[in-house]
């Protein structure tokens, strides 16, 4: 049991570490790169593991309410930030939640390609 709160704890701050990271880490120039990698991460969970699971789906966010559930504790929201603001006492409609987290998302996708686009045309492809 305390290894699945451990677990659980861990989840909430990687989660809360990689929404952060993904809204400012292409600000500064040493993380631009991982920022184009995160992003595109999540991207691909949100679409293509979406296509799947649903359009928005997260990764970290089962992985983290599968570890709730052996816990007792399932929570009723099906997004991560709306958790969040939840628990901190905000209560805020999913889906507006869901719309603002997607419009700023795209906008920080725009950026973080428009800043590793000078990087990415510089990358060679591969020799045989």
């Amino acid at each position: 049991m305390m290894a699945w709160k451990v677990l659980d704890v861990l989840l909430e701050l990687t989660h809360i570490i990689v929404i952060l990271f993904n809204l400012i880490g292409w600000l500064f120039p040493k993380t631009r790169f991982v920022h184009w990698i995160s992003v595109n991460i999540t991207a691909f969970s949100w679409l293509v593991l979406g296509f799947f699971y649903g359009f928005g789906y997260c990764f970290l966010t089962d992985w983290h309410w599968q570890i709730k559930a052996k816990l007792g504790n399932i929570p009723n929201e099906n997004s991560f930030i709306t958790y969040l603001l939840h628990k901190v006492g905000l209560s805020v409609s999913e889906n507006i939640v869901d719309v603002i987290t997607a419009v700023i998302f795209v906008i920080v996708f725009i950026i973080s390609w428009i800043m590793n686009f000078h990087r990415l045309r510089q990358l060679k492809p591969l020799k045989h």
